[in-house]
């Protein structure tokens, strides 16, 4: 199983557009999170995987109704704390395994990973972990726009995903994307590629020409952004240039 995440906002799903053209299966796409204006594209996100995450963070599905999609967002934004998420997971072991084997064979994708992916890693033979970088500037800047979350929240927040992430990345196993360098830079691609066994078709100045629009991953500011989420970006980063190639 291949796992692709990164914070909110990174690139994840233009990620798993790529890869679905190369012939990863991101599972039966009728039963993904829907395309919206903030992702024309969609998000190839399984609400079950999105559900089972959202209950080991918050407590709360994240699909079943209007009111328990607000009650998880309102923990969400709360920022659980490790132990309350270690005995949830607790409590989701079957599910967690029933999940991991019907994507045994294909990929999952969720920003929630950054927080939930060591019980994953019990519960899956995970290949790859392919973790979106976007500086985090921009990653603010997209969450004001679409959740109107103000600035020092979204910060901390990003800074949460990637310190939680960095806790659990399996040595060896982890692929990093830059995604401002894949919007204009097929080695980018042809690294993924080659990390997670797709090297075969489509080249990848083909597969960019036709799917990505530069402009709408460059475009927001990468300056002026808060120390917490700078601290985390530059972490980020270094573990990136550990991982080999």
């Amino acid at each position: 199983m291949i796992v692709v995440t990164g914070m909110h906002r990174s690139g994840t799903s233009l990620v798993c557009r790529l890869l679905a053209q190369l012939g990863v299966s991101f599972g039966d796409p009728a039963q993904h999170y829907p395309a919206d204006r903030w992702n024309p594209d969609g998000y190839f996100e399984d609400r079950a995987v999105m559900d089972l995450n959202s209950r080991i963070v918050t407590g709360w599905p994240r699909n079943r109704s209007r009111l328990a999609a607000f009650a998880a967002k309102l923990a969400y934004l709360r920022m659980p704390g490790d132990a309350a998420i270690a005995r949830r997971a607790a409590r989701q072991q079957t599910a967690l395994r029933a999940l991991a084997a019907r994507f045994r064979d294909g990929a999952v994708k969720d920003p929630r990973f950054c927080l939930t992916l060591r019980f994953w890693l019990d519960a899956a033979a995970v290949s790859h972990v392919v973790v979106c970088l976007r500086h985090p500037a921009a990653v603010v800047a997209s969450l004001a726009r679409r959740d109107r979350l103000p600035p020092a929240l979204a910060a901390r927040f990003f800074a949460w995903h990637v310190d939680r992430l960095l806790a659990q990345l399996p040595a060896g196993r982890a692929v990093f994307v830059d995604i401002a360098r894949l919007a204009v830079e097929p080695g980018e691609l042809d690294a993924l590629r080659r990390a997670v066994g797709r090297a075969a078709g489509p080249s990848s100045a083909d597969l960019l020409a036709q799917l990505v629009r530069p402009a709408a991953l460059t475009a927001a500011p990468v300056t002026d952004c808060a120390p917490v989420a700078e601290a985390a970006w530059r972490r980020l980063w270094a573990a990136a240039r550990r991982e080999p190639a």
